[in-house]
């Protein structure tokens, strides 16, 4: 490698970029638009998002992913939430996602214009629901 270049991405990463790009075509987003995931499932059988926390600002899109079999779903805690972030959220129709049941399954909820402020959810199983949250930030001042 010549002095001063980056290394070569590995083929998972160059993978994932692929798949993300997939995403923003299928979603119709433009690349200005930041896109974050949040994985659901692991080889353990957990449902624990990765990450717990997802921090954003009210221009970002987030996609939950299923990663197996097990069948879940996404809800936002509505007496978690402020009243302007419930209703920004049941005015969209993105308070509960539909069951995710199958490796690949996604949920993609848009921050577009959000309120800022934490808005906690869980994920439900067969098991007890465990609990993340997205926070988006407030737009900077300029």
């Amino acid at each position: 490698m010549a002095c001063g270049q980056a290394p070569s991405p590995s083929p998972e990463v160059l993978e994932e970029q692929r798949e993300v790009e997939a995403l923003r075509e299928l979603l119709g987003l433009e690349r200005s638009v930041p896109l974050h995931g949040v994985v659901l499932g692991d080889e353990s059988g957990g449902d624990d998002p990765q990450p717990a926390l997802t921090e954003v600002d009210s221009e970002s899109v987030v996609h939950f992913l299923s990663q197996d079999h097990r069948a879940r779903w996404i809800r936002f805690i509505p007496d978690s939430l402020s009243p302007v972030a419930l209703r920004f959220l049941e005015e969209r129709g993105q308070l509960t996602s539909p069951p995710l049941v199958a490796p690949g399954s996604r949920f993609v909820v848009t921050f577009q214009g959000a309120p800022p402020g934490l808005y906690p959810y869980e994920v439900q199983s067969h098991g007890a629901a465990v609990q993340g949250a997205v926070r988006v930030l407030p737009f900077p001042d300029a």
